[in-house]
């Protein structure tokens, strides 16, 4: 008994401390306004998804690992059984959401159970982000980072829709705060925090692929921090291993069930030679149905005969990658017979999503000039992943949606 009361004190005790500090009932409550906003549009905009796209496939694998049957497709699709058309994080991660559902006496609307799943992972990368950000920089930077993603209009509007981005944003987050937990510049990673930062990568790779870059930039990064080639490379060794320990289970059930060496998914090798094709653009409007998809060796050759166009093709690549930020309305909106937002709500929530995408994106250019001209270590690492991952998201196909992690 005294045990349990020493307990509820030292609980209390700590409670009271945690609240004494300004930027902690600061950020208590713009965590509480994180989460008031994407119930509200939760509760607004979700919608079961409809059209062969994303969110329904998404959905639809979803229910078949909630309802026992693996990551498969049904019977009654073409081409139906194993399948590994995406990596496995997003739809095993709504799959566990569903399946938590029909087994609970939870209200069985399981559009809305995904959706407040999607509310809690937004609200706690909020919370991360503020650490990242005092870690970086200040406290007061963390804060306005957490504010501003706490209201940010395409972070709440995925909230809203069978999308890998928020879960994604979530794995990431984590990973740089464990990474970032000591200054950049030190010398003394633990390989149990370099482990650990792996394995939140690799599951972040079994979200979105393209998180894998982040290993060419760690090494990148240690050696302008004076780390040396051999510290270095057994650094980005030891989160090699932390990923593989994620990824090895779905490469090997891959090999056994579809008796084939495959990573992360099926369409990796055929998404590159669509993206590196100066015509991407048309095989992105037909998605594959009326012209048939170039090869890796039939895209190269383009290159090899007018290696020049490479780089317009490089630049009209960027430009749609960040041409707009009203590219989710169009997800959240549907296009079967009955859309979630009328015309007149599409172009209103469009339009405000772009305003706020304009304005932040004209400030952060500032502040980054400005942190890089003074040298600021954060400023630096921010810049690389920025610039790496624009480059790795142009190698493919690009959506207006896909920049979304970099915000």
């Amino acid at each position: 008994m005294r045990m349990r009361v020493a307990s509820i004190a030292w609980w209390r005790d700590q409670g009271r401390q945690v609240w004494a500090k300004p930027e902690l009932r600061w950020l208590g409550a713009i965590l509480v306004l994180a989460a008031v906003l994407r119930i509200v549009w939760v509760v607004y905009a979700a919608r079961e998804p409809q059209g062969l796209h994303d969110p329904w496939l998404y959905f639809l694998f979803g229910q078949q690992i909630a309802g026992g049957n693996g990551y498969t497709l049904p019977d009654w699709v073409p081409n139906g059984g194993p399948s590994v058309y995406y990596p496995v994080g997003y739809p095993a991660a709504v799959g566990g959401v569903l399946a938590l559902v029909t087994n609970t006496p939870i209200p069985d609307n399981l559009v809305l159970a995904s959706a407040f799943f999607n509310v809690f992972l937004g609200v706690a990368t909020a919370g991360l982000a503020y650490e990242l950000g005092r870690r970086l920089f200040t406290p007061a930077v963390g804060l306005l980072t957490a504010l501003w993603l706490a209201v940010f209009p395409n972070l709440i509007y995925h909230t809203a829709t069978f999308l890998t981005e928020t879960l994604f944003n979530f794995l990431v987050m984590a990973a740089l705060v464990v990474l970032l937990s000591t200054s950049w510049r030190d010398r003394r990673l633990g390989r149990e925090r370099l482990l650990l930062f792996g394995v939140l990568l690799g599951l972040s790779a079994l979200v979105r692929p393209i998180s894998l870059l982040f290993l060419p930039l760690l090494l990148i990064v240690w050696l302008l921090a004076s780390h040396g080639w051999a510290r270095g490379l057994r650094q980005v060794a030891l989160v090699l291993v932390g990923a593989a320990v994620i990824l090895t289970p779905w490469t090997v059930r891959n090999a056994v069930q579809l008796d084939e060496f495959i990573l992360l998914r099926s369409e990796s090798a055929q998404s590159l030679a669509t993206g590196l094709n100066p015509d991407y653009k048309l095989y992105r409007q037909s998605l594959g149905l009326e012209l048939a998809r170039p090869s890796v060796s039939q895209t190269l050759r383009i290159y090899r005969d007018e290696p020049w166009r490479a780089f317009p093709l490089l630049g009209h690549k960027i430009y749609d990658l960040y041409e707009n930020d009203a590219g989710i309305v169009v997800w959240i909106r549907g296009d079967g017979p009955n859309p979630a937002l009328t015309d007149e709500e599409f172009d209103r929530w469009g339009n405000i999503a772009n305003a706020a995408y304009f304005w932040a994106g004209a400030i952060a250019l500032v502040g980054l000039a400005m942190s890089l001209v003074k040298r600021n270590a954060g400023a630096v690492v921010l810049a690389a992943v920025v610039a790496t991952w624009t480059l790795g998201f142009a190698l493919f196909v690009p959506e207006t949606r896909y920049h979304l992690a970099l915000l």
